[in-house]
């Protein structure tokens, strides 16, 4: 405990100034300006060309309307039976 309160009264340990996040100085965080750039793709369903952007965590592979329409055809594939499906 004595390491502790040696540490708090050392001039090392500064409370009264904490830095400030855009300060220069602080070395632990640096402001990043993030800018968009966004790229043309085509759609795999359609082959229409469409916008996304290029660094995004899950990259698009279909238009929005293609991505629509796949999404509801998903919701009802419990409603599809064995007979449907083409072997």
């Amino acid at each position: 405990m004595s390491f502790l309160k040696n540490y708090f009264k050392s001039k090392s340990f500064n409370y009264k100034k904490p830095y400030n996040l855009f300060d220069t100085r602080a070395k632990f965080f640096k402001p990043f300006i993030f800018i968009p750039i966004m790229v043309e793709k085509k759609c795999k369903d359609c082959g229409k060309e469409f916008e996304v952007l290029q660094y995004s965590r899950y990259p698009r592979k279909y238009c929005k309307k293609c991505s629509k329409a796949r999404k509801k055809a998903y919701e009802n594939v419990h409603l599809i039976t064995a007979d449907e499906c083409e072997g």
